[in-house]
């Protein structure tokens, strides 16, 4: 269990492909990892995502992991996440989305398209209320591509039109597709009131 506790660390944000973590760590029964993955949230070390989806297979079948504290990715004896200011920086947008979720019934997913991926979708039931892609740098023009086309799929995915783009240094409002995205400075996001 600690081996495949250090093993989500130095890879979270991912996504959990208990194949693949069965292989790498040793353990043959999936429902042993399944049980152990269980502990390790359960404990506080892990919280996973699910994909959203309409059909509960994919949302049970593809989570995603997250460290609970962002200090848990690299202050460990043996860590290799290293300095991932991008990673760092989407676990803190998760964990605030976790703490502003509390007592709402609100659900935090991700979306994977075939072709983008949208870090959070936050749901009220089957409403989705905004749309939340998180990078640290948007300065170069092909990772700018990449956020902008995964806010667009997660909108469109979704019917949603509450956009954020959270970054560390770029504040703008980016129109395309016929979306307005609204790219905001991590800062001021946390300080913000949630509307909805």
């Amino acid at each position: 269990m600690k081996r495949l506790a250090h093993q989500i660390l130095n890879e979270t944000p991912t996504l959990i492909v208990k194949d693949t973590l069965q292989n790498i760590i040793g353990i043959k029964s999936e429902r042993t990892l399944g049980n152990y993955l269980m502990y390790l949230n359960q404990t506080y070390l892990i919280s996973t995502i699910s994909k959203y989806s309409s059909k509960s297979r994919e949302r049970a079948r593809n989570e995603k992991s997250y460290a609970i504290d962002v200090a848990f990715m690299d202050k460990r004896e043996n860590a290799f996440t290293g300095e991932n200011l991008g990673w760092r920086l989407e676990t803190i947008v998760y964990l605030e989305l976790l703490r502003r979720k509390a007592g709402t019934g609100n659900d935090i997913y991700y979306y994977q398209g075939r072709s983008a991926e949208t870090d959070f979708v936050v749901c009220d039931g089957n409403k989705t209320l905004a749309i939340y892609q998180v990078s640290y740098d948007i300065s170069n023009e092909k990772t700018r591509r990449r956020e902008i086309r995964g806010c667009i799929a997660g909108a469109k995915a979704t019917k949603c039109d509450n956009i954020f783009l959270i970054t560390d240094h770029e504040s703008e409002i980016i129109e395309e597709g016929g979306y307005t995205i609204q790219v905001i400075l991590i800062w001021e996001w946390m300080t913000m009131v949630m509307s909805s």
